[in-house]
């Protein structure tokens, strides 16, 4: 499988699509009853049955907060009494029973805080003074709201309380406010959908989890999760005097105008987006890739956007009332299935050619931006910033010296190997907190040759901090590295010359380090200096850059995640090929791409994922695989021997001795000097078929000492030279693939781009890659266009040579079709399935005469027609 093949967005995105062939209420708060007050309890509207009203209030996990429901009357406005309270659990959970006053209409949720009483769970990277994970005080005017409706013939309501919740309710009474729906439940049914646009799956029907509660959480739970700590992310960020309570009623309006972050937001889409890759990628070992993959879907859609904010649509042929008839159930379902049929024949009837052309990117631009010297850049950049914290961390003394005196420090920058690919002249500063700038120039390796480069690192880490005098060095250096690895850096600079054709800037761009877990201090918060040692085993960047690629430009967002690579992951055992420690994890692009001599301009998102970084390796994989390259070392003793006894047949002892393979020929040289000149012992020899394959078998014995086990290669050419001078062999061999069923790539990757499909309007595609197994994988394409949306999610065991593939086609009003495809001989044989409307059965797909279609059941009428 040709899959996230190098460079980094080398994947044709036309092929892509042709796979697939806290305000808004209208009352006060004077309304809201005595905490300690239960409520009356009771039946729903003189019933029998009590109904009961379960739920949590998330945003962050809301502790001791008081829950109330009211009833909503026609125009939205709240009747004079609560219906039902409660208060929240150590879980964020409630349970209210509604009061006899209730009669059935819409009813509001609201949750708020209990002066001195409740708390939440701070879901953000850090709340204020208070740590991710820890629990923060709620200020008395916080407030978030749900509006929720009785099923007919249920006695149970589902209401999940959430910024998301809150901002639905905020847009449907908008909605109603300014006409633009019928009823308050219309406006209802549509705030929702458009929500559920923004985060991606349905917020009316999934419960919701804070970012504390992953274990145990099903796909859309943790996608819940996740958002939701995204939403804390922008709410908690330094925003000035805004307070807390005003930044959160500031997003949760947000959608009232129909766009999610335009200029009167507060935050744009791409902030969002943004915010949501960044709390994927922080909790990508605690949720499944399901939801993660699904996820960056929706934050290249956010991101994608534009200045204008992120739009959601609604279409208004597919709104089903609440006394929809099955007949009318039909109807809407045919013009979803119509819809989907109308973009499929219009991509299926163009060449491949046309349809790249649809595509509003270029190919060349997004391939260019990312090739292997903007990665080798990337690459060199992480082992600069490592390699300059772990050299301060561990010469403390000298640190102090330079600060207390001044003076620079030059040190080598190596790679994994060793070998010196760059030199530093460091320069140790207090610029309120400790900073260091790291100028020089990369003589080889990864980055490239004699490749300029200077980059400042910005701590606020006060040097008093740093200078203070102990008994124990060490314990300084270990105490130095904690605060490096816990205190915001910041990065400015640039790798490569401003008129080189390739160069990377920065431009106050967030640095983290992570530290090796296995440093830990003792009882009284030491550290021991010992462990310290190569202690730094990661590296993350995310802020504002601009790449230069032979012409092709990038300016915007980027957040690239390096990690360790474990050592016995590398493809190349015990070599000095070039080649970084520091493999990328992760790495998100959003912004502009420009062409070379600005023929065009785009805007793209682009974020690519990798789960096994550390046991997988990436970076060589992605620059070796498919190309020559040099494997070879010194000749061991055993090698000589082999190759006198194999080829030498005088009792002299060969002063010179080489072998030759090459593709079409190879020979042999050899020499011995004798006592008399004229008894010299010289030959030059091709050789013969069967020495040619025995010398090919010993070359690969020594390939496959050098490569990793499982890759797959073939030898170009090679050679063994044996003299006084040098003893040495090298092969070129060309790498097929070093994948196997064990040991491969496993990521994914999302691109989101603009396509213009003939007599169909313009519209934005959003595709996710996620390879799953060796052969296995799912493929997640949203598309939007004014007036509507519909998302395709494909996933087999082997996407290329499939038995069977599980297919969805959805939209975020409730449309569903789920269909299992099966092949025979490489071609659809079976197409079985369900048309669903938020999730009730509305009819089925069968297979029928060798095509599928769709059979609808209205009373005793049955309906056939074709699905394609």
């Amino acid at each position: 499988m040709q899959f996230l093949k190098a460079p980094l967005t080398a994947i044709s995105v036309a092929t892509l699509v042709a796979l697939v062939g806290c305000g808004g209420s209208s009352s006060g708060s004077g309304n809201t009853p005595d905490p300690t007050d239960p409520g009356d309890g009771g039946g729903n509207g003189g019933g029998d049955s009590q109904v009961m009203i379960t739920g949590e209030a998330i945003k962050g996990v809301l502790k001791g907060a008081q829950v109330t429901a009211y009833e909503l009357d026609e125009q939205g406005e709240r009747f004079p009494n609560a219906v039902g309270t409660a208060q929240t659990d150590e879980q964020g959970e409630y349970e209210l029973s509604l009061s006899a006053d209730y009669t059935g209409g819409l009813i509001e949720v609201e949750v708020t805080a209990i002066d001195g009483q409740t708390t939440m769970v701070c879901d953000a990277s850090r709340c204020g003074d208070v740590a991710q994970g820890e629990d923060v005080a709620v200020p008395g005017d916080f407030a978030l709201r749900s509006i929720v409706e009785q099923e007919e013939g249920s006695d149970t309501v589902s209401a999940s309380v959430t910024a998301w919740s809150t901002m639905a309710a905020s847009r449907a009474k908008a909605l109603w406010e300014n006409g633009a729906s019928a009823s308050l439940k219309d406006a209802r049914r549509q705030a929702n959908a458009e929500v559920s646009q923004v985060v991606g799956f349905d917020v009316s029907r999934s419960r919701a989890r804070g970012l504390s509660q992953l274990d145990g959480a099903d796909t859309e739970q943790s996608q819940y999760a996740l958002v939701n700590a995204a939403v804390a992310e922008i709410v908690f960020r330094d925003n000035g005097a805004e307070s807390i309570s005003d930044q959160l009623n500031r997003f949760t309006a947000a959608l009232n105008d129909g766009r999610l972050g335009n200029d009167e937001d507060g935050f744009s889409s791409a902030e969002l987006g943004q915010a949501v890759s960044r709390v994927i990628t922080a909790n990508a070992e605690r949720v499944g890739s399901e939801a993660s993959d699904a996820l960056a879907n929706q934050a290249a859609r956010l991101e994608s956007a534009g200045g204008n904010g992120f739009e959601p649509d609604y279409d208004e042929d597919l709104d089903l009332g609440e006394d929809a008839s099955d007949a009318d159930k039909i109807a809407a379902y045919k013009t979803f299935v119509g819809q989907t049929r109308t973009w499929f024949s219009s991509m299926d009837e163009l060449s491949s050619e046309e349809l790249t052309a649809s595509v509003n990117i270029d190919e060349d631009t997004l391939r260019a931006t990312m090739d292997s010297e903007t990665q080798a850049r990337f690459q060199f950049l992480g082992e600069v910033v490592g390699q300059v914290s772990e050299y301060a961390i561990g010469n403390v003394e000298t640190l102090v010296t330079h600060l207390e005196n001044g003076g620079t420090e030059t040190i080598d920058i190596k790679d994994e190997a060793g070998n010196t690919v760059g030199q530093a002249e460091l320069v140790f500063a207090d610029n309120d907190g400790l900073s260091i700038t790291a100028k020089g120039t990369a003589t080889g390796g990864s980055s490239g040759a004699f490749v300029p480069f200077e980059v400042s690192l910005n701590t606020s880490i006060p040097t008093d901090d740093i200078t203070v005098e102990h008994a124990n060095g060490e314990i300084i250096s270990a105490r130095l590295a904690r605060l490096l690895s816990t205190t915001e850096v910041s990065v400015n600079g640039q790798v490569g010359a401003e008129d080189s054709d390739h160069q990377v800037s920065l431009n106050n761009v967030a640095l983290s380090l992570e530290l090796d877990s296995t440093v830990s201090s003792d009882e009284q918060g030491n550290f021991d200096g010992e462990q310290v040692n190569s202690a730094l085993v990661g590296a993350s960047f995310s802020g504002d850059v601009a790449i230069n690629s032979a012409g092709y430009r990038f300016n915007g967002d980027a957040n690239v995640e390096l990690v360790r690579l474990s050592n016995d992951a590398r493809m190349f055992v015990d070599t000095d090929l070039e080649g970084g420690p520091l493999a990328p994890k992760s790495a998100r692009l959003s912004g502009e791409f420009i062409s070379a001599n600005n023929v065009t301009r785009f805007n793209a998102a682009v974020n690519l994922n990798i789960r096994n970084a550390a046991a997988f390796d990436t970076f060589s994989w992605l620059d070796s695989v498919g190309t020559s390259m040099v494997v070879g070392g010194e000749m061991t003793g055993d090698d000589y021997l082999w190759l006198k006894d194999t080829f030498w047949e005088s009792s002299l002892e060969p002063q010179r001795l080489g072998i030759y393979l090459y593709p079409r020929w190879s020979e042999i040289y050899a020499y011995a000097p004798a006592e008399e000149r004229s008894d010299d012992v010289q030959f030059f020899r091709e050789l013969t078929q069967p020495e040619r394959e025995e010398v090919q078998e010993f070359v690969r014995t020594k390939v496959d000492e050098r490569i990793s086990a499982g890759a797959s290669y073939e030898i170009e050419r090679a050679a063994f030279e044996y003299s006084e001078h040098t003893s040495r062999w090298q092969s070129i061999v060309v790498l097929s693939s070093f994948e196997n069923s064990d040991y491969y790539l496993q990521g994914s990757i999302t691109a989101s781009l603009g396509i213009a499909l003939p007599e169909i309007p313009a519209a934005q595609v959003t595709a996710t890659f996620n390879r799953t197994g060796f052969e296995a994988g799912t493929v997640r394409t949203n598309i939007d266009w004014d007036g509507g949306n519909y998302t395709l999610e494909i996933g087999g065991d082997n996407l290329d040579n499939p038995e069977a593939l599980a297919l969805r086609f959805f939209n975020a009003q409730g449309y569903e079709l789920a269909m299992t495809a099966t092949f025979t001989d490489g071609e659809v044989s079976d197409l079985t399935g369900q048309a669903l409307i938020d999730g009730d059965e509305v009819g089925q797909v069968e297979w029928r005469e060798g095509q599928p279609v769709l059979v609808f059941q209205d009373g005793e009428e049955t309906q056939i027609e074709s699905l394609f």
